[in-house]
């Protein structure tokens, strides 16, 4: 029983890396013409499979001299989070990928093409 339990979990694993590897690469690819240094891992240091991290060097805190006006930039995680709905999933910018109102805007204009 245990050793089936432990087969069942292995695969549901390889299943969900199979999966977020391709939304990462989607994700990448229809957001490279607003985006075009975007980068993303399935999971990183403090999540796990459930987790699509992304980060663009040139938009992160350090990047801008850790100077960051909250009320004029948005993450690019809870753009993605409005669009497609807060789940079991998370997406995440743990470098701080941050995003201008009108890029916010072109993000959710490509990606309502492909939802």
């Amino acid at each position: 029983m245990l050793k089936e339990l432990f087969k069942q979990w292995d695969d549901a694993v390889r299943a969900a890396e199979k999966a977020a590897e391709e939304l990462g690469r989607e994700l990448v690819r229809v957001l490279r013409p607003v985006l075009p240094k975007l980068e993303y891992s399935v999971g990183w240091a403090e999540g796990g499979v459930d987790t699509l991290c992304f980060w663009d060097e040139d938009r992160s805190v350090s990047s801008r001299g850790g100077l960051v006006e909250e009320d004029e930039l948005e993450y690019l995680s809870n753009v993605l989070g409005e669009v497609f709905g807060r789940g079991t999933v998370r997406f995440d910018t743990p470098f701080g990928l941050y995003l201008t109102k009108e890029e916010v805007e072109r993000v959710k204009e490509v990606l309502k093409r492909y939802v």
